[in-house]
């Protein structure tokens, strides 16, 4: 079956219609990460307090797997 885009198949079938057009995948993969680039979507991800939470949840109780793998942060210098 087709890929459709969100929303694309439930509305379909609740309209009894079927001539929705397939999505190409590479597409819809390329235009899904093309919306990270904007400073809008970086915004309302950083204002996300749910997201940054889990993220960080991840990260400090992970921080054995880090370990090695990130460099030092730089030494702030004052000005």
């Amino acid at each position: 079956m087709a890929s459709l885009p969100n929303g694309a198949g439930a509305a379909a079938a609740a309209s009894g219609s079927s001539g929705a057009r397939p999505v190409d995948k590479e597409v819809d993969f390329a235009n899904y990460f093309c919306t990270y680039a904007y400073l809008y979507h970086q915004k309302e991800m950083l204002c996300d307090r749910v997201r940054m939470d889990a993220y960080h949840s991840a990260v400090f109780r992970n921080a054995p797997h880090f370990q090695g793998k990130v460099g030092d942060p730089p030494e702030l210098k004052p000005l």
